[in-house]
């Protein structure tokens, strides 16, 4: 009976265990039309391509795949494979793990996604960066100078904070490709010295 039950014990361990090998990309909220169609969308050789898609029922969606070697961005829509024409587009990037759509603002079609290491720094760079833009609106119509001038610096050390403590991985690759041109030539050294080789 003990060796049944170590047998049951360690299968169930095993089955429960994808060795980061898999992925899932689950959301829900009533903006997810029950029977409409939700997308992995990718950029690939400049255009977008389906890469899965699921039927969205009871207000929820989930893929699962195996995951990729190198991790990617892309997108989540639901409800068209056209970015400005559906429901929701959430970017995503697809790793091994679970990751989570979160909704900040159906209304505004503001959509998140959590539960890995690059959507977690992703989601948590764009929450920082949504507020200092909203600072720096907000300063403008007050036509403070200074006050636009000091939330363009945070914006700035923002970015290179970010680079920073994402050297080792593909946000952190992807953050410094979109935004080099910011930066002062001792930063770029500095971020390039703090990547592996």
């Amino acid at each position: 009976m003990k060796k049944i039950f170590t047998l049951v014990l360690a299968a169930a361990a095993l089955a429960s265990c994808d060795n980061g090998t898999t992925y899932t990309i689950s959301g829900k909220d009533a903006a997810f039309e029950d029977g409409k169609m939700a997308y992995i969308m990718k950029f690939d050789s400049r255009k977008m391509e389906t890469v899965d898609s699921v039927v969205v029922a009871k207000n929820s969606f989930k893929f699962k795949g195996e995951a990729p070697e190198t991790p990617y961005m892309a997108y989540v829509t639901v409800g068209s494979t056209t970015p400005r024409e559906a429901a929701a587009t959430i970017p995503v990037y697809v790793e091994a793990g679970k990751i989570i759509v979160n909704v900040v603002d159906a209304e505004k079609k503001d959509f998140n996604a959590t539960g890995t290491i690059l959507n977690d720094a992703n989601t948590e760079f764009n929450t920082k960066l949504e507020a200092l833009y909203e600072r720096i609106s907000e300063a403008h119509k007050a036509k403070d100078d200074a006050a636009v001038e000091a939330a363009q610096k945070e914006v700035n050390d923002l970015r290179y904070n970010t680079i920073i403590a994402n050297a080792a991985n593909k946000f952190g690759a992807d953050q410094l490709n979109s935004s080099y041109y910011r930066f002062e030539p001792q930063q770029l050294i500095d971020i390039i010295a703090a990547m592996p080789a």
